[in-house]
């Protein structure tokens, strides 16, 4: 055996070892499935080379060629598909890639080659026994197929670290250092074909022997052992039951034939609380707050019968009981004899309590609907009894609104009635004007008569302007009384034509009175105003006058809280007061005295303080 069929020998040994073992010890996923399709690939074409050691001529070389050019050109495409498995990479782009580019190429070169192949290689039995080959005059398929292998080799090289950038930025230590063994061995496999398939061409006349199956080792090798040595950790069927059993949240017992326990899981110890030595060897059923029913089960599952799920309570060290559901499981040997039991308790705690917090939900929900019930009804009974009270209410406000009507209806009756009376009465007061004037305009009546004929026709003058301001006003029963003064000043400085160079000054409120107080106090002013013209300011000049540069009379009418203010004051002669009051009052001070204590009920008070002040103070309700 030449060195070069030892070599084929030990390739095609170490791709079947690693198909077989592949297929056989690792999981059955698409990524170990491409890796053995590759592998026999690589196989058949070691066997296919291999046999060229054992004839000698040239027919069945090409024979035996056309055999291993099959796996030869399949092999780029099965390890582009290994690559794509490899790195999750199952898109529509490298899919089209694979079938609609690497494919059609594979299967146009292979049926070049199965068409004429000597046309297109030339195999020369050499000195050595070895058959060597060179490209038939540099022929186009050549270099085509190099492209071929090289396009392959540099698509798995992006799938592999394209894969690791963009789709997963972080890897675990394992996962980086089986893309870095990969990796190289793609590397090492282009340089590798790049010196065996270029030295035909750059060397014309040189002949080399197959390599290909040779020079794909450290590739495959590159991908053999990260995909065993630095898989994941598989989990075994007993390790994974030990790692449930010690891990689940129930009560676990390993029981002898017997039912006496010989093993727990922790979870039972922890909860029971009862020390390892006293549980081992100890049965079963006397951990339960009724043993009779565990001890019915285990009877029944040693007689192979059907046991069930039963409820009952394990006893703690320290005496609580723990509501539990058992169910016991037969443990059979390979002669499917009983060797031990399993019971399995389930922890019913938790559902207990949850039974007893939907039974308590229940009763509140209960209540709740009943109250809410209740509560509807009291809502209805109330709602009734609001539709009766508004309807009652707009019956009410009807009746008051009909009530209303008339009573508005009726005083404007009144309204219209009392004006025409005050009309009525000041007629009657502008006649009663007219015949004390008749009277008063008779030349036959002695002077002192004229003149208090003269008086009586100025205080009926004064009622009769009252009474019409009282018409004039919107508010039956009441006057502006600032109004009236200022009228009543107006037509005073107009009947005194000689005492032009006195000046009014009047300031008022919009205070009302009524004609109970008007009438008093519009007689009131005029006095006062009298007065002030004729006695304050006579038409002698004297020395003893205020000097001011012009002489003035102010009448003022304010509401002070309660109590309303009438002011008159003049700066002219002063009034003679004793002890606060006149010296001398004629007719009409007294006249003026008289109605602020009878009439109005007020006071009166006197000043001489640059001239003469009067100041008469009054309330409203001294008629109530």
């Amino acid at each position: 055996m030449t060195l070069y069929a030892f070599f084929s020998f030990v390739a095609l040994l170490l791709y079947l070892q690693a198909a077989i073992y592949v297929w056989k010890a690792m999981p059955p996923d698409n990524v170990h499935r491409s890796f053995v399709f590759l592998s026999l690939s690589l196989a058949w074409m070691s066997l296919c080379y291999l046999l060229f050691s054992f004839f000698d001529q040239s027919g069945v070389v090409y024979l035996l060629d056309r055999m291993a050019v099959i796996a030869r050109y399949l092999f780029p495409v099965l390890l582009v598909w290994f690559f794509m498995h490899f790195t999750q990479n199952q898109s529509a782009w490298w899919k089209r890639f694979v079938f609609f580019g690497m494919l059609p190429l594979a299967a146009g070169l292979i049926l070049t080659y199965l068409w004429e192949a000597s046309s297109l290689k030339q195999f020369y039995r050499g000195e050595d026994s070895l058959w060597y080959f060179n490209p038939a005059g540099y022929a186009w398929w050549f270099h085509l197929s190099a492209l071929y292998f090289a396009g392959g080799a540099f698509a798995c090289l992006w799938l592999l670290y394209s894969r690791a950038n963009n789709r997963r930025p972080s890897f675990s230590n394992k996962e980086k250092l089986q893309r870095l063994i990969m990796g190289v061995s793609l590397m090492l496999l282009m340089g590798t074909a790049m010196i065996t398939e270029l030295t035909p061409l750059l060397a014309w006349g040189v002949f080399v022997p197959e390599t290909g199956h040779l020079t794909t080792v450290p590739l495959m090798a590159g991908l053999f052992f990260p995909l065993t040595l630095l898989n994941p950790r598989r989990f075994f069927r007993d390790e994974l039951a030990d790692q449930f059993i010690r891990r689940i949240r129930q009560f676990v017992f390993y029981l002898d034939r017997t039912g006496q326990i010989y093993a727990m899981n922790r979870f039972a110890q922890d909860v029971l609380q009862y020390p390892r030595h006293q549980l081992v060897y100890k049965n079963a059923e006397d951990l339960f707050f009724r043993p009779p029913i565990v001890r019915k089960q285990l009877d029944r599952a040693r007689g192979n019968l059907d046991t069930k799920v039963v409820a009952c309570s394990l006893i703690s060290a320290e005496g609580n009981l723990i509501p539990v559901r058992v169910s016991i499981i037969r443990v059979h040997d390979t002669f499917r004899n009983i060797v031990g039991f399993v019971l399995l308790g389930v922890d019913n705690r938790q559902k207990l309590e949850l039974h007893i917090e939907v039974r308590k939900r229940n009763r509140v929900r209960a209540a709740l609907d009943e109250l809410r019930a209740g509560l509807e009804k009291r809502v209805e009974r109330r709602r009734e009894e609001l539709i009766e009270a508004n309807k009652k209410l707009d019956d009410e406000i009807a009746r008051r609104e009909r009530i209303e009507e008339q009573l508005r209806k009726e005083l404007s009756v009144k309204d219209e009635m009392l004006r025409e009376i005050h009309h009525r009465v000041k007629n009657n007061v502008q006649m009663i004007v007219s015949l004390v004037n008749m009277a008063y305009s008779q030349k036959r009546l002695p002077d002192h008569e004229h003149e208090k004929f003269g008086k009586i026709v100025k205080r009926v003058r004064e009622i009769s302007q009252i009474h019409e301001n009282l018409y004039d006003s919107p508010y039956i029963g009441k006057i502006k009384f600032g109004n009236f003064i200022r009228a009543t000043a107006s037509e005073l400085k107009g009947r005194f034509i000689r005492r032009k160079d006195v000046y009014f000054r009047v300031k008022h409120g919009k205070e009302e009175i009524s004609i109970d107080l008007a009438i008093p106090c519009g007689i009131i002013v005029y006095e006062l105003l009298t007065n002030a013209l004729i006695h304050a300011f006579p038409e002698e000049k004297t020395r003893d006058l205020p000097v001011f540069a012009y002489s003035f009379v102010n009448i003022e009418f304010y509401k002070e809280e309660e109590e309303y203010h009438l002011v008159v004051w003049d700066n002219g002669r002063g009034l003679p007061l004793t002890d606060g009051m006149p010296a001398e009052t004629g007719i009409g001070l007294n006249l003026v005295h008289a109605l602020v204590s009878d009439y109005l009920n007020g006071s009166i008070s006197y000043s001489t303080h640059k001239g003469t002040r009067v100041i008469v103070r009054f309330t409203d309700n001294h008629l109530s």
